[in-house]
């Protein structure tokens, strides 16, 4: 087994290659090498360690944008923060009762800070006051500091960042991933008895940023490997089954995973197949 690297660690490696992630979004893809998110994620250590944040304290994630989360959250692991990924809301429509539900989780994990969307930052600050530990409510928009490295080396055993369920059957629970957890499950499924991935690899991704699958089997897992992923907003699919599939034809994609309601989905919806080729998956 190839040595196991903590989150940082894989971020530098990657960074001196030429892949990075594809984030597409209403038509448009935005690329952005692993350079430039690793560059973008000593700037947020830089910022979060510049508003008190210390290591060790746990600092919520509900941010709606691909890009925006993966650097916050590789920015909290360089700095020391334990990040955790929260479900963002769907909709505004019934925002009262996200908040309360998500002040629970929020509570239970001791949370020190939220980093969200400037939208979303006001009904966090109100929510402050169910959160007697909650101590600051960080727009991430607010949080891109300097160029530059930010000296932190993490250990294997240390947290990496902390995922919750999905609480379909019951309060979502917290579950800590350090380092070596999450790098030995990396290697497993990426090496030659899972996927048996390769540089040439391009990973096409539309599962939630806030799931398993979706960060670390897709984003952290192509970041590790230093490959390209294309990421697609979980909604997208959910709206519109085809974009996956010439997402996938587009980017001539190897390597994508999904759960059996999705390809069912695609059976049902999906009409028109034309231009699709998906020989290279």
């Amino acid at each position: 087994m190839a040595r196991l690297r903590t989150l940082p660690e894989a971020l530098a490696d990657a960074a001196r290659g030429d892949a990075g992630y594809c984030f597409e979004s209403a038509g448009v893809e935005r690329w952005r090498s692993y350079a430039e998110v690793h560059a973008a994620a000593h700037g947020v250590a830089r910022a979060l360690a510049g508003r008190g944040l210390r290591r060790g304290d746990l600092v919520a994630l509900v941010l709606p944008d691909g890009e925006q989360f993966l650097t916050a959250l590789f920015g909290a692991s360089v700095a020391g923060v334990i990040p955790a990924s929260l479900y963002p809301p769907a909709s505004t429509a019934d925002l009262p009762r996200y908040i309360e539900l998500i002040a629970g989780i929020l509570n239970a994990a001791e949370a020190r800070a939220v980093v969200t969307s400037r939208a979303l930052a006001p009904s966090f600050e109100a929510s402050r006051a169910m959160c007697p530990r909650l101590s600051l409510v960080l727009c991430r928009e607010d949080l891109d500091g300097d160029a530059g490295e930010y000296a932190a080396a993490p250990a294997l055993d240390d947290i990496a960042f902390v995922q919750f369920t999905s609480g379909s059957t019951s309060r979502p629970k917290g579950v800590a991933l350090t380092h070596a957890n999450v790098a030995a499950n990396i290697a497993a499924f990426s090496g030659p008895d899972g996927v048996g991935a390769r540089a040439d690899d391009i990973a096409v991704s539309w599962l939630p940023l806030n799931h398993d699958m979706g960060l670390v089997g897709m984003a952290i897992g192509a970041l590790y490997t230093a490959r390209p992923c294309v990421l697609l907003p979980a909604q997208t699919f959910v709206k519109r089954p085809a974009e996956w599939l010439r997402a996938l034809t587009r980017h001539r994609g190897t390597i994508s995973f999904a759960p059996n309601f999705a390809y069912d989905l695609c059976v049902r919806r999906v009409k028109d197949l034309s231009g699709l080729d998906l020989s290279a998956w």
